[in-house]
């Protein structure tokens, strides 16, 4: 059987994930300013063409389920991205991510 050798480059993983975690920063940031905005009654996305999935402006009691929901999203994401950066690093500690 032919052997294989792995090469891995531990300072590129370590950099994809400090990648990772200032993007997921950012998202959760921006999260945070579009749910703590109750003036926001439309979830419109522009594009070429026009597909409505909820009505613009949205009533004030479903602006604030949108905002729960965006709430929860960004929440349980950063729960995942934590546990999954938390694991990273505890590998890291066996090896040499820095």
């Amino acid at each position: 059987m032919e052997q294989k050798q792995l090469n891995i480059d531990f300072n590129a993983v370590a950099e994809i994930g400090r990648v990772g975690a200032r993007r997921a920063a950012a998202f959760i940031a921006m999260g945070q300013k579009a749910w703590a905005d109750e003036t926001i009654t439309s979830v419109t996305v522009e594009t070429p063409f026009l597909v409505k999935l909820l009505p613009d402006p949205m009533p004030a009691e479903l602006a604030k389920e949108v905002r729960i929901l965006l709430i929860t999203m960004e929440l349980s994401g950063s729960v995942i991205f934590h546990r999954e950066l938390i694991s990273c690093r505890l590998a890291g500690e066996n090896s040499s991510i820095p």
